[in-house]
């Protein structure tokens, strides 16, 4: 399990550099292992969640590694269990969101590039896509620029003045974002809500997009509560 890393703490990000495919098998078959009916599975701590995340977010500046790496970070999210209430408090969506952030991403990879890895988890990890979505829709102004430096792979974090996105791909990404979340959401009342709460914060277009596609669905909607 993750917590027998718990020694290994402070080296998570070395041992992920020295050979980031084998980290990243290691996360995954961790996550994959069958609990322990006898006993209530004990989470990794908080410190070890974020020494995993940071190593996870220093191999996200590597655009062939962002794929796996973004699904490793969505099944880590998956693997919390954390309520609507307290998604702020994941790290690994914390990643996600400055990984995929459209303005300031913290990763070497395009637009095009960072939405191509973002589109499979849609289907295979549409907990975490959903809660990454309406993290990203608001597109929040700059986030502080905290990954850490490689000590092995000859990877560039990117520079503050030469990072950040045009006008036209922050919008495409807001437009691809939306047309996910609103996939996700087919007929679910409270989803719905949840969209056009940060839908405020999006371009008028794009608001007006989603208040059209929900009076389509009006018949159909459908509230769990």
């Amino acid at each position: 399990s993750l917590r027998q890393w718990e020694n290994l703490r402070e080296h998570l990000g070395l041992l992920a550099e020295a050979s980031p495919e084998a980290f990243l098998l290691c996360i995954e078959q961790a996550l994959a292992q069958e609990p322990d009916r006898q006993a209530e599975p004990e989470p990794p701590s908080p410190a070890m969640m974020l020494s995993i995340s940071g190593a996870l977010a220093l191999l996200a500046l590597d655009v062939d590694l962002l794929p796996k790496v973004t699904q490793v970070l969505a099944k880590l999210f998956e693997s919390e269990n954390v309520s609507k209430a307290n998604r702020k408090h994941s790290q690994p969506l914390k990643v996600l969101d400055e990984v995929f952030h459209p303005q300031f991403p913290k990763t070497n990879a395009t637009s095009e590039e960072r939405l191509a890895a973002l589109a499979p988890l849609v289907q295979q990890a549409p907990q975490a896509a959903w809660a990454l979505l309406l993290t990203l829709l608001p597109g929040r102004g700059m986030l502080a620029l905290n990954v850490p430096r490689p000590r092995i792979l000859p990877l560039s974090v990117p520079a503050l003045r030469t990072r950040g996105s045009s006008g036209a791909a922050i919008y495409g990404q807001l437009e691809q974002f939306l047309s996910w979340a609103m996939e996700l959401a087919g007929t679910d009342c409270e989803k719905w809500a949840e969209i056009l709460d940060v839908g405020q914060q999006l371009p008028p277009e794009l608001l007006l997009t989603a208040l059209r596609r929900i009076a389509t669905l009006v018949p159909a909607l459908h509230d769990e509560q």
